[in-house]
């Protein structure tokens, strides 16, 4: 068993981030990182594009 607590504070100054962190921001990256430990895979597939 694992527990990962993510803190991300100080955002007074930064709204955006705020913002793009809030809801599923982070919720999306340890959903991918959970999916990564568990399978070896990622959740999603890289973009050829990036």
């Amino acid at each position: 068993m694992c527990l990962l607590t993510a803190v991300h504070d100080r955002l007074e100054n930064s709204p955006k981030t705020a913002r793009s962190v809030g809801g599923i921001g982070w919720l999306t990256v340890i959903d991918g990182l959970k999916t990564v430990l568990e399978t070896g895979e990622p959740l999603f597939a890289p973009d050829p594009a990036a």
